[in-house]
């Protein structure tokens, strides 16, 4: 009741103070400035604070507005990293293997088959490993009689390798995959280093002087051929050997491919001695490279079983006619390497006597 009290006693007061002010106002600035503090007094002594509490307790619900963190409701899309199961399309990699023999139908697995119906005649190219044990055997057939006679040609291939099958071949067995070389791209570039395998002239390799280090004796040797086709047929040999040690060969442009048993490397990338070799294990030298002119001496068996093959040579292709000299030495035996000379190669040791 005091409250209600108080507020109308209030309420009569601002009314009487209203005319009281409008006429001040009338009368005299000064009087105006003395009534507007006094209204001023009188206004401040209605504590507003009782309105403004009336008020405030309204603008408490401003708060409500709190509910608009419930924005964060949008963290919602973390669901999104639901998407991780997309990498389960990892086991699509394990069957990019199989389109690639349906991406080329000239691909063909280990087995027999006929020429001309089941296999068309062409270039073959494969590849094996390079030891014994690695290598795959295939061979050309006249007939499926499975005698030594229906043999054309066969070999144990080693490393990457090529086989002609022509027309008039009536089968055709190989032991690891095969494809039509017009199937496969070509080499971007040539190679520098040849593994152990067959490689053909102007697609894979150039022709050039090549360097190559076997064992010294013939059981470590490097067999190796220059051929002039690949159907494995012998008259296509050009010229061959079994080289020990360090030595040599030249490919020529004119070579169809090459075929050998152990690495080879262009000339340009094995140094040269720093100075002229005096004593000289089993194997092939370059007169003004590795050696000089001059007399070799050697030292071979009382016979011919234990003889040293040697031979002083204008080349290094390995053909007959580029042999200058050679022998099979027996006991001690003397060599004179003329400058000439385009090399040495000697199956035994020998040793710089003199120039």
């Amino acid at each position: 009741m005091k409250k209600v009290i108080v507020l109308i006693v209030i309420a009569l007061t601002i009314s009487a103070c209203v005319p009281s002010i409008a006429t001040i106002n009338t009368e005299s600035p000064l009087e105006e400035t003395k009534s507007d503090d006094a209204v001023t007094t009188s206004v401040s002594d209605i504590d507003p604070e009782a309105i403004i509490i009336e008020e405030d307790p309204t603008s408490t619900s401003e708060p409500s507005l709190t509910p608009e963190p419930t924005a964060t409701l949008e963290p919602t899309n973390t669901p999104e990293p639901t998407n991780t199961p997309e990498p389960t399309a990892t086991p699509i990699p394990t069957e990019a293997p199989e389109p690639t023999a349906t991406l080329n139908p000239y691909l063909f697995s280990p087995g027999t088959y006929l020429v001309n119906s089941e296999i068309q005649p062409g270039i073959y190219q494969g590849n094996a490993g390079n030891g014994i044990w690695d290598t795959c055997y295939w061979e050309r057939l006249s007939d499926l009689s499975g005698g030594f006679d229906a043999i054309i040609a066969n070999e144990n291939s080693v490393g990457n390798f090529y086989v002609e099958l022509k027309e008039t071949d009536y089968a055709f067995t190989v032991r690891c995959s095969v494809a039509l070389i017009d199937s496969l791209p070509e080499p971007e570039e040539f190679l520098t280093t040849l593994e152990p395998g067959m490689y053909i002239v102007g697609r894979d390799v150039q022709a050039g002087i090549y360097h190559g280090q076997a064992g010294f004796d013939i059981g470590d040797s490097c067999y190796w051929e220059r051929v002039s086709g690949v159907s494995g047929d012998f008259d296509e040999i050009i010229a061959n050997d079994n080289s020990v040690g360090s030595f040599y060969l030249e490919i020529k442009e004119t070579d169809f491919a090459i075929n050998a048993g152990c690495s080879l490397d262009p000339i340009g990338s094995i140094p040269a001695p720093e100075e002229f070799l005096t004593t000289l294990e089993p194997g092939m030298y370059i007169v003004g490279r590795d050696i000089q002119a001059g007399i070799y001496k050697g030292q071979a068996g009382d016979d011919i079983g234990d003889s040293c093959y040697w031979k002083r040579v204008s080349g290094v292709s390995g053909g007959f006619e580029e042999i200058i000299a050679n022998d099979n030495a027996v006991g001690q035996f003397y060599i004179e390497v003329a400058p000439s000379d385009f090399a040495l190669s000697v199956n035994c040791p020998v040793e710089f006597v003199s120039d």
